[in-house]
């Protein structure tokens, strides 16, 4: 599925995709059709990633606001930290296949005590 497909040529390739996955069986001399959904939706979304990347710029956002989360959630706990939390400027890390990207969270009273992941 291209990005400058026809409806048309989208339907087609959709309905390529919907045989693909459908598997036709006989079961007690009667012809019986299986779509496995879950496949399908599997591949449909690997394609639809694929096809719209996104740029860094829209992975700050949601890291931002995980950060400020956190923020405010220390404050509700002890608002006289206030002026004791600071937020770094991200930074890109590489991550393997499959694998989770955490927030780095460093605790410290006066020289770094503890840091969490």
């Amino acid at each position: 599925m291209g990005q400058h497909q026809s409806p048309e040529e989208v339907a087609i390739v959709l309905q390529e995709m919907r045989t693909q996955f459908t598997t036709e069986t006989i079961v007690e001399n009667k012809s019986v059709t299986e779509f496995d959904e879950l496949t399908y939706t599997g591949e449909l979304r690997r394609r639809l990633i694929r096809q719209q990347p996104l740029p860094n710029s829209a992975l700050v956002r949601p890291g931002n606001e995980r950060a400020e989360n956190t923020r405010l959630a220390i404050l509700e706990n002890d608002e006289t930290l206030e002026g004791r939390i600071n937020i770094a400027d991200t930074k890109s890390v590489d991550k393997k296949t499959g694998e989770m990207i955490q927030m780095k969270v460093s605790l410290s009273i006066g020289e770094q005590l503890n840091e969490i992941e």
